[in-house]
């Protein structure tokens, strides 16, 4: 006889296993990604906070009213 109630409990495993591996990874490239990035604040703009690499703004962060702004991702193979 099949126990249905096993194999469910499988499915739900594989997919939390699977979420879970698609998580780290994301998390992992974001946070190689960050280290390369150099925190600098703009004299006239006081209230955000830019992330560059080789000056080039990537992402934007207002201290004021919390949040991200990612200007431009260029990637280069």
């Amino acid at each position: 006889m099949v126990d249905l109630k096993f194999i469910n409990s499988l499915k739900v495993y594989r997919e939390e296993y699977n979420r879970n591996r698609v998580e780290f990874a994301a998390e992992q490239f974001l946070s190689r990604l960050f280290r390369q990035f150099e925190a600098k604040t703009i004299e006239y703009e006081p209230k955000y906070i830019i992330y560059v690499i080789n000056n080039q703004t990537y992402v934007e962060y207002e201290k004021k009213n919390p949040g991200v702004y990612f200007i431009v991702m260029k990637i280069y193979i």
